[in-house]
């Protein structure tokens, strides 16, 4: 028996049940059964959204707790820096520019924004950025 069984390079896929978000009717919850491979990149890419939907700090990454959650989660990935991790969402966010600016480019589709700004009764400042979707309909 080996002493660390997720040392193990292998090219096999393994199987994952993802649990659908909203769907426990009583005791019962639904799912789908699919294939799970590691992915270094895909795991990044992934603590990337997570940080930027959650708008969470990039020193996350090294905190004690985030550290430990890792090591059970998936112990064969590597715990990343604050500055990779800036990197990482830095390129994300580029590369979906690029995909909204192509987007917008191959289809006759506009942005019309609007903003409002007003001052709380704290006197803080605040702005409001609208964005709305034009398309051909």
């Amino acid at each position: 028996m080996q002493k660390n069984p997720h040392n193990i390079e292998t090219r096999q896929k393994l199987l994952s049940l993802t649990h659908s978000i909203g769907s426990s009717e009583g005791s019962q919850k639904m799912g789908t059964l699919g294939s799970w491979k590691y992915d270094e990149q895909a795991i990044r890419e992934a603590l990337s959204k997570f940080i930027i939907l959650d708008e969470l700090p990039f020193k996350l990454v090294e905190g004690i707790g985030f550290i430990y959650f890792m090591s059970i989660v998936c112990p064969r990935f590597g715990i990343l820096s604050c500055w990779m991790v800036q990197r990482d969402c830095y390129e994300l966010y580029w590369r979906e520019k690029t995909n909204l600016k192509n987007l917008l480019k191959a289809t006759c589709q506009r942005v019309c924004l609007t903003t409002d700004t007003w001052t709380s009764i704290q006197n803080i400042n605040y702005m409001c950025l609208i964005v709305h979707w034009i398309d051909i309909d």
